[in-house]
């Protein structure tokens, strides 16, 4: 079928269509005819007129739907650097798969999913192995190409993650917990990184000795002592925390027993009256 008889079956057919692709879907579960569309020049690449190459992948794209969308690829694609002349931009720094992710969004405007991906396999080695990964990642690649509305939305999955307590719910992403917390370190403020810095802090001190005997958390300790001095204060605040609370049941406690021997004092000299 010619691109231009699938898209007018799909702009044209509201109550029956038969391509509704992942992620085309509105909050009601209703299939969206113009996301639908862009999405399909995503996976298909008709009327591309820019390439976005990284590694071994490459996807073709369209100036007219990424460059209003995101400033990074505008300025590359529409300046005087020599990717506008050749319409093709080059990011080798950033993994295949959250470089998808970032156009994916940027066709769709929803957030990624595992299985948004179809050029670089969920199987390879560098796909995240859990939603941990996979959502810093997000917050990776869209802190740096200036996608900033999906790194408030990648930021906000993380973050929920880390108000996830307890043992039992990290054991699967506790490694990829330890090897993300140099880059927790290095994001400016400005990007959200004292917020993402202060929960990975609550999450370090609640999962406690299990976290702080593992060899792979005490290299990083060593090595990133900003990371340990951190910790060493968040704790000391869990302990003044503690402190205040015992003080509290303590003073409540008293409180009560004042009270109740209030109480059968004046009981008792009811009674003598």
């Amino acid at each position: 079928m010619q691109p231009s008889a699938v898209f007018d079956r799909i702009i044209t057919s509201s109550l029956d269509r038969a391509i509704v692709f992942p992620g085309a879907e509105d909050t009601f579960g209703h299939s969206d005819p113009l996301r639908e569309a862009q999405i399909l020049l995503f996976r298909n690449g008709w009327h591309s007129d820019c390439i976005i190459r990284c590694q071994s992948y490459e996807w073709k794209c369209h100036k007219a739907i990424i460059c209003p969308k995101n400033c990074y690829f505008r300025a590359a694609l529409t300046g005087s650097f020599i990717e506008a002349s050749s319409s093709t931009v080059i990011l080798e720094d950033d993994e295949p798969w959250a470089v998808e992710c970032l156009l994916y969004y940027l066709y769709s405007f929803q957030y990624p999913t595992r299985n948004c991906c179809e050029s670089v396999p969920t199987t390879t080695e560098d796909f995240p192995p859990n939603d941990y990964a996979f959502d810093l990642g997000i917050f990776k690649i869209a802190d740096k190409r200036e996608a900033h509305s999906l790194r408030t939305m990648a930021m906000s999955k993380v973050l929920s993650l880390f108000a996830r307590s307890g043992w039992a719910v990290w054991e699967e992403s506790i490694d990829s917990f330890i090897i993300s917390l140099p880059f927790l370190w290095e994001v400016p403020d400005s990007s959200g990184g004292r917020l993402l810095r202060e929960w990975a802090l609550k999450l370090m001190v609640k999962l406690g000795d299990s976290l702080f005997r593992m060899p792979a958390f005490q290299a990083v300790l060593e090595r990133e002592r900003n990371i340990a001095t951190d910790l060493y204060v968040e704790q000391g605040k869990r302990i003044k925390d503690l402190e205040d609370e015992i003080k509290k049941i303590r003073s409540e406690i008293c409180e009560k027993k004042s009270r109740d021997r209030l109480e059968y004092l004046t009981r008792r000299q009811g009674l003598q009256g």
